[in-house]
């Protein structure tokens, strides 16, 4: 997914100019499905951000962000199926939400993708090769 992709690598360029310029506190939202945490909030101890169920509206999770990114990729009710197992051609369908929160924005963008359409067994070996990468499915 090219777009996942160019959002992943925007935020890792958005990361690389604001620590080149000195900034130690930031947090950049990509429409809340990409984000990136520098440092933390300047009044808490992290930056903090809702996971929230697309079909019900409810807060699943917060999650805490300290330089660290989090993409979230899923299908809603009113867009549903746009991710496609290129093995196959069909679309994911369904009540699924894939977050990934990573030090490497890049990581995380393309991750959420991929474990969108990953089985069981390809999510444990996919993620084997990225240590420091936590999912929730």
């Amino acid at each position: 997914d090219f777009g996942g992709f160019a959002k992943g690598y925007f935020l890792k360029k958005c990361e690389e100019m604001l620590r080149a310029k000195g900034v130690t506190c930031a947090f950049v939202d990509f429409g809340s499905s990409s984000i990136l945490g520098i440092g933390s909030h300047p009044y808490g101890d992290s930056w903090k951000v809702g996971v929230v169920d697309p079909f019900t509206r409810m807060k699943i999770r917060e999650i805490s962000l300290v330089d660290r990114s989090m993409s979230t990729s899923g299908n809603s009710p009113s867009y549903s199926g746009h991710i496609r197992d290129p093995r196959t051609g069909e679309s994911c369908e369904g009540r699924k939400l894939v977050t990934v929160l990573s030090d490497d924005p890049l990581d995380a963008e393309v991750l959420s993708t991929v474990l969108m359409i990953a089985g069981d067994d390809e999510r444990r070996e996919i993620m084997e090769n990225f240590p420091k990468t936590d999912v929730i499915l």
